[in-house]
């Protein structure tokens, strides 16, 4: 049997306890997730090469970004492209990179019917196989055209120009 002295009793007291407690708290947390917790971070440039496709098949002085149409809080309901279409009827069109953004766009499409707003959408995503079904089907009952992903230029152009060709 080992005796302490009473600085090796101070040290030992002063030290912190490992807890087998499953319920217990940390004294501290981690700063950071495990390493079996961590996410990579995937920069997209979805929006950007949404953006240049978009520029390069219509004259930049026909587009609005980060449109608000005129309903009531319209803030709270942006669009992400407004495109002078044909007559008196504007374009919206939506970037889709994720099933996030098509469960918002479903909401404002569903919202602009409501308010009786006249327009024609398109709607392009990133990858449309990847959104979920239930969520497509949501959001195909009160969207417009679809644009599968950005690899479909020529759908993407046929589409653009039937609605705002004048």
């Amino acid at each position: 049997m080992k005796l302490y002295t009473k600085a090796d009793l101070a040290t030992l007291q002063s030290m912190q306890k490992r807890v087998v407690n499953p319920r217990a708290r940390w004294l501290e947390k981690p700063k950071t997730r495990p390493v079996h917790r961590q996410r990579a971070l995937q920069v997209s440039t979805f929006y950007d090469d949404l953006a240049d496709l978009l520029f390069s098949f219509v004259d930049e002085a026909r587009i609005e970004r980060d449109f608000q149409p005129d309903v009531p809080n319209a803030d709270a309901y942006p669009v992400d492209y407004r495109i002078d279409g044909k007559g008196d009827v504007p374009l919206f069109l939506y970037g889709v990179p994720n099933r996030d953004k098509a469960r918002l766009a479903t909401i404002m499409l569903s919202y602009f019917h409501r308010q009786a707003l006249h327009f024609e959408s398109i709607l392009v995503f990133e990858d449309q196989a990847q959104i979920p079904r239930m969520d497509l089907a949501r959001l195909s009952d009160v969207g417009g055209d679809m644009i599968s992903s950005l690899a479909s230029h020529e759908d993407f152009n046929r589409k653009l120009l039937q609605r705002v060709a004048a």
